[in-house]
């Protein structure tokens, strides 16, 4: 019997025909079906034009049969908006996959990962892939991505304690009964290491590598200074203070890792490139 899977995606500001790899979780539906593979849409969006796209879209009988679209009145931020999807989802049995809409997942690798996870030799409450970016791989890796001596996995397997992104993530959701929710004051970032760091702590930090591509772009890959490259790093700062906080990070680790971001930033708004 398939377990049921619920895909998690939260838009800002895009429409939902954007979302990379929608035609490959239809397939994942067509495979598994619709009731087994559940794709839900938290829509944080602001933008009138954007909302009104999205109105357009859901009178799409497809769509509609596909889709739980649910509009959250505005950015709540990524904790509230995936809190509100676990106290929704309450099926112990059921598990929860995490898809940032720019993300690419092959059909390879959500074919592998739920039928690991359907299969009768599935041990692990937690699968992830190996995430691409830039034509390298960037993780999971062995320590959290601020330290320099930092290596991503290379191979599938199974490993303890590692680092990886919410995006492509498949977890059981009865770990959040063991766990807990999301700290809803973290707004965006560090939301996965927080978990990865709350998993370590109950010492359920057992997760699967599988195989198949997954292609990651990242909003902070960019080298060229606006006005929102200052404000996305007042949030990171604050997030990244209430991390470390957590994660019992000391205060000079703190500050190196800050310092070192605003210098990228100076060096991006006074000479146009980050070193």
């Amino acid at each position: 019997m398939n377990k049921k899977i619920h895909i998690i995606c939260v838009l800002y500001n895009d429409v939902i025909s954007n979302i990379k790899s929608l035609e490959n979780f239809y397939k994942m539906q067509d495979k598994y079906g619709v009731r087994n593979i559940k794709i839900h849409i938290y829509d944080n969006s602001k933008d009138v034009f954007v909302l009104k796209n999205q109105s357009l879209m859901k009178s799409d009988q497809e769509m509609q049969d596909r889709i739980h679209y649910i509009e959250n009145g505005g950015n709540i931020g990524l904790t509230k908006t995936y809190n509100k999807a676990l106290k929704e989802i309450q099926d112990a049995d059921a598990w929860l996959m995490f898809a940032d809409d720019d993300t690419f997942f092959s059909e390879e690798y959500l074919d592998h990962a739920i039928g690991y996870i359907n299969s009768n030799d599935c041990k692990e409450q937690i699968v992830t892939g190996l995430i691409h970016a830039a034509d390298r791989i960037l993780g999971p890796t062995r320590t959290d991505t601020w330290k320099l001596n930092n290596h991503p996995l290379e191979s599938v397997g199974v490993y303890d304690n590692i680092y990886c992104i919410n995006s492509g993530l498949f977890i059981n959701r009865a770990i959040y009964d063991m766990i807990g929710l999301y700290d809803e004051e973290m707004f965006l970032d560090m939301v996965d290491f927080y978990l990865m760091e709350n998993l370590r702590q109950h010492g359920l930090n057992h997760i699967r590598v599988v195989d198949g591509l997954i292609e990651q772009t990242f909003s902070g890959d960019q080298n060229v200074y606006n006005e929102g490259v200052a404000i996305r790093f007042q949030i990171f700062q604050k997030d990244f203070k209430l991390y470390c906080k957590f994660a019992k990070k000391s205060w000079m680790y703190q500050q190196i890792i800050l310092k070192r971001r605003a210098l990228r930033i100076w060096l991006m708004k006074h000479m146009g490139k980050a070193k």
